[in-house]
């Protein structure tokens, strides 16, 4: 499943100040009303530490029952049954078996953290935001490069001036 976090453009150790920064970027990427709503949730789930917590969670989950999107508590059942189909070891079956035992006994609380699968499809369509956050860093980084410059710059020539 394609996280909050590469939708975004940081990693899953971006700290609150990365994930606002993208936020920014998203927005200003974001087309419609759809996708500025969902980014907003993805905001308010990665800011939040206890439903980070709780959406990291969902997230592994799903990776290891192989869903690509959010899905009703129903279509879970299913994609486990499929997903054991196809695995024949039983470390796996055992982790497949678990991930689905776990869904499905806090899937309140996992559901609160996940985007519906409109918005999910909606907003997985922006690209380019991790781009956006590198360059934005890197334009800062070139700021910082000649604000300092020219302070050198101002500093040597004042020198100049007063041991003349």
């Amino acid at each position: 499943m394609k996280s909050y976090y590469d939708i975004i453009g940081v990693t899953p150790e971006a700290t609150e100040e990365d994930i606002k920064k993208a936020m920014g970027f998203a927005l200003q990427k974001a087309s419609n009303d759809r996708q500025k709503m969902a980014i907003k949730r993805i905001y308010q789930v990665l800011a939040a530490d206890g439903s980070r917590k709780n959406y990291d969670k969902a997230l592994r989950y799903y990776n290891i029952l192989g869903l690509d999107l959010p899905v009703e508590e129903k279509q879970l059942q299913q994609a486990a049954n499929k997903k054991l189909q196809a695995t024949k070891e039983g470390s796996k079956q055992l982790l497949i078996n678990r991930a689905l035992e776990e869904l499905s006994k806090n899937y309140g609380a996992y559901s609160d953290v996940l985007l519906t699968s409109e918005q999910f499809t909606a907003v997985s369509k922006l690209s380019g935001i991790k781009k956006a956050v590198v360059e934005g860093e890197a334009g800062n980084n070139k700021t910082l490069f000649i604000l300092i410059a020219a302070v050198m710059i101002a500093g040597g020539a004042a020198a100049y001036f007063f041991l003349r």
